[in-house]
């Protein structure tokens, strides 16, 4: 939208320079034209004749001529100018739409590493949910495995113990 506006805004300029020039050149074409009036009037008064007004004539002409060539020089010259900046504007858009699929490209690969990302956390929240049940099942085994132990142990000290009152009543 700015391109548009900014390209809006030169050729606005544009047409400006183009009325400046314009009138520039038709107050040179009047000033030149005065100029060989009054150049005419002074030689037709100094001398008359065909061949004098023949050229002032010749003269005035030469310089209209050369006002017009002038002012096409500079037309064309706006007009080059103007060319030159439209292009400079369209290199600029495309390099703008350039960097912005370079940008849509980033945005897909950070958002597929975000993907990932996402997608390695919850397999590490489930890992952990599931080591959390593994140790607890552990524990509880291992809890188990001890009292049956504790268990074992507190049986065999009192067999052991009544072997030992069996044998002091049969050796006495």
């Amino acid at each position: 939208r700015q391109r548009k506006l900014e390209l809006e805004k030169m050729r606005e300029d544009h047409s400006r320079e183009i009325e400046d020039l314009r009138q520039q050149h038709e107050r040179a074409v009047a000033i030149a034209k005065r100029q060989a009036d009054m150049e005419a009037e002074m030689l037709r008064k100094e001398q008359t004749g065909e061949q004098v007004l023949n050229k002032l004539a010749q003269q005035v002409q030469g310089q209209v001529l050369e006002i017009e060539k002038m002012s096409r020089h500079v037309a064309m010259d706006k007009s080059l100018e103007w060319n030159a900046r439209e292009r400079n504007l369209e290199e600029s858009e495309a390099r703008v739409r350039e960097k912005e699929a370079k940008l849509a490209v980033q945005e897909k690969g950070m958002e597929d590493q975000r993907q990932r990302v996402a997608d390695l956390v919850r397999r590490l929240e489930e890992s952990q949910v599931d080591d959390r049940s593994v140790r607890a099942d552990e524990q509880d085994r291992l809890h188990k495995e001890h009292q049956r132990l504790l268990e074992l142990q507190r049986t065999v000290r009192e067999a052991d113990r009544s072997n030992k009152e069996a044998l002091k009543r049969s050796s006495e």
